[in-house]
């Protein structure tokens, strides 16, 4: 593979970096080639490594490139993928491990493997749960080869960090944002109703109710299993609060990597390093294609109780600025009147995307990974917070800062209707002046809209 000028030298930096500091970050922008140089670094300074990410297809890119490269790679699957009996995540939580058939001693001598769906097909051949045997094999990787890269999710890292040489943390953003769950209410009192719980001292109480669905998890399988894989979410939770503006109980997760256990080198990568790394680490920086985001005169602090207060008069601006391709992203799931909008609660990507209007969630299930480029207009209608207990509680435990939520959330969001160069990014909260010279950090201008 044949790298760029401008990659080589980032390359040259980085080597020299890692050469004399543990840590490096590298910021690009999306599609410059942060992977392709990632890849070279590897094959420079050779070891084992493991490379990941949270989207299995940069994944896969990753294990192409490093083919390509003649470098050894193994891509790993979560147990759901690899699991013959088609289980789910909420299964294995339950215990459904326990017992199973598959469950036997896993072979010494295997044969060398690319990627999980060639164990896959070993494991059904030969009667053994794959997962099992893919869990052996990267041990064996990571404790025998010289070099070797193994491709996986950051939730598996953990428990293989040991033997590793070198850690690649791709969209590293991703660690530091949280995870959110929502279970509404009337959905929670239903399965209370169905299970015969009827104590109305636990309902208001987020904690309660996640104790309590924890230990009735089967029985909430047995229930409903439609909603088995939320329920599971929310009790993995490492916060839970309830929200009287979405009137559910919400769980947040953030992901926990031993890094200060770690003794070897790691490389972070991004479009968006957070902004409390960006002092603390040695970092190269490729510097993006600005982007203007206006603020509107009338900005004011859009809490879920002025929203609520002053909805009429929003609205009424609002549809000034709304066309059929405009993207409204917010933290409540108030359904505020707007005419002629698709709300995220009743999307079907496929059947609504660029044909309407739509109202979608900082912390939903579109905030990254689709691609909404048809839409030329984004407004974003409040600051991307959760509860300020909830925001205290995780710089407290995790160290991620209100900054960190607020700057990559807010980016994430604006990097939906990219790329195109006829957009307008609109700002309605004023509380996002406070972080204007953050977010000019990555190449995004606050103006007055006049």
């Amino acid at each position: 593979m044949e790298l760029r000028e401008d990659q080589r030298e980032v390359l040259r930096r980085a080597l020299e970096v890692l050469r004399n500091y543990p840590v490096l970050a590298i910021e690009a922008p999306p599609g410059w080639g942060k992977t392709v140089v990632v890849t070279a670094i590897i094959k420079e300074m050779r070891g084992r490594w493991i490379w990941s990410s949270s989207l299995l297809s940069a994944m896969l890119q990753v294990a192409n490139i490093l083919r390509e490269l003649n470098i050894r790679y193994y891509l790993s699957g979560g147990r759901e993928r690899l699991c013959l009996r088609n289980l789910r995540h909420a299964d294995f939580v339950m215990g459904a491990c326990t017992g199973c058939a598959f469950n036997k001693p896993v072979p010494k001598d295997m044969a060398t493997y690319t990627l999980y769906t060639e164990v896959k097909d070993l494991g059904e051949n030969i009667g053994i749960c794959p997962y099992e045997i893919q869990e052996h094999y990267i041990r064996h990787l990571l404790r025998h080869s010289d070099d070797v890269a193994i491709i996986m999710h950051y939730d598996r890292v953990p428990k293989f960090l040991r033997w590793a040489r070198g850690l690649i943390l791709d969209e590293v953003h991703n660690i530091y944002l949280p995870r959110v769950t929502t279970l509404q209410r009337r959905v929670v009192e239903w399965l209370l109703e169905e299970l015969g719980i009827n104590d109305p001292s636990i309902i208001n109480n987020a904690q309660a109710i996640k104790d309590l669905l924890a230990e009735r998890l089967s029985d909430v399988a047995a229930v409903n299993s439609d909603f088995i894989n939320d329920v599971v979410s929310f009790v993995e939770s490492d916060f839970t609060y309830y929200s009287r503006e979405d009137d559910a109980y919400v769980g947040v997760r953030i992901s926990d990597l031993p890094l200060s256990q770690f003794n070897g080198r790691v490389v972070m990568m991004s479009a968006t390093i957070p902004p409390s790394l960006r002092n603390k680490i040695p970092m190269i920086k490729v510097p993006p294609k600005p982007v203007t985001a206006k603020i509107v005169k009338w900005a004011r602090p859009m809490t879920a109780e002025y929203v609520e207060t002053h909805e009429d008069e929003i609205v009424k601006r609002l549809r000034e600025l709304i066309d059929g391709q405009t993207l409204i992203f917010t933290t409540t799931s108030k359904e505020i009147g707007f005419d002629d909008v698709i709300y995220e609660d009743e999307l079907r990507l496929n059947e609504h995307i660029c044909k309407k209007s739509l109202v979608l969630k900082f912390f939903g299930r579109y905030a990254e990974g689709a691609r909404l480029n048809c839409y030329r207009r984004i407004i974003l209608l409040t600051v991307p917070l959760l509860p300020a207990e909830v925001m205290r509680k995780i710089e407290a435990t995790k160290g991620i800062t209100q900054s960190d939520v607020v700057v990559l959330k807010t980016i994430q969001a604006i990097g939906r209707i990219f790329p195109r160069d006829d957009y307008e990014i609109w700002l309605i909260d004023s509380r996002f002046k406070q972080y204007c010279s953050e977010l000019a950090n990555y190449g995004v201008k606050c103006v007055d809209a006049g």
